[in-house]
């Protein structure tokens, strides 16, 4: 019932109403969901981030879940990774991953900010996922000066998004759970979205630049070949 932190941090996951059968629990290196489950982790108090996540999808249509979260903090603030289904409310985003982070305007209304990735998703196909936000130091090339940037980024597979990020971050509500497979959301079914498998995730407390990102998909394409072994 807990999903180990690897890291050493004690960050563990609680697994929440999985049946540990062939469908629903442990399979094949995974954590396999099927829109009845999800994992909670604790509060994460942090003005920046980076999420990352190695996914496959089951289905690139779903009645019922057409915009099925991968992970979320998202409460009245916060941030998290959704899968838009090609039927999704949203057609800019159909058939792609989108990466919302949750600010606030000068009218304190609470305004999501996305980057949708590029390309469709296929069902039954392995991704490394990453979702990123916060103030970057770059060096210059030419004069070797540091200069801060922020941004807010997604990538796919290497692939690489980017929009000029709102640094009005707005937090999730005090007590807010960073759910895996999910939203924090309270009420029936609110937790349980996502249908796929999970083989791992990572949370970094800052913003990784795009040759960060894009090196880590280097690395875990070893886990992704492992999967198949």
């Amino acid at each position: 019932d807990t999903w180990d932190d690897l890291s050493g941090n004690g960050n563990n996951g609680a697994l929440a109403d999985f049946e540990f059968n062939d469908e629903s629990g442990w399979i094949y290196n995974g954590l396999h969901f099927t829109g009845n489950e999800y994992v909670s982790l604790d509060e994460f108090d942090l003005s920046e981030m980076t999420v990352e996540v190695v996914v496959k999808f089951d289905s690139i249509t779903d009645i019922t879940n057409p915009e099925q979260s991968i992970l979320s903090n998202a409460n009245n603030g916060g941030a998290g990774l959704v899968f838009n289904q090609l039927n999704s409310a949203t057609a800019s985003k159909r058939g792609k991953i989108s990466f919302d982070v949750y600010t606030q305007d000068e009218e304190g209304n609470i305004v999501p900010s996305s980057v949708v990735g590029k390309d469709l998703i296929q069902a039954n196909k392995v991704y490394s996922i990453s979702g990123s936000f916060g103030t970057l130091v770059l060096d210059e090339d030419e004069t070797g000066m540091g200069f801060e940037t922020i941004v807010q980024l997604l990538g796919v597979n290497g692939e690489v998004d980017g929009i000029d990020f709102n640094s009005n971050y707005l937090k999730p509500a005090t007590g807010t759970k960073f759910v895996i497979g999910g939203t924090p959301l309270v009420g029936a079914g609110a937790n349980t979205q996502f249908k796929g498998t999970i083989y791992s995730v990572r949370i970094y407390n800052r913003a990784l630049r795009e040759d960060e990102i894009k090196e880590k998909v280097k690395i875990l394409s070893c886990l992704i070949r492992e999967i198949w072994i």
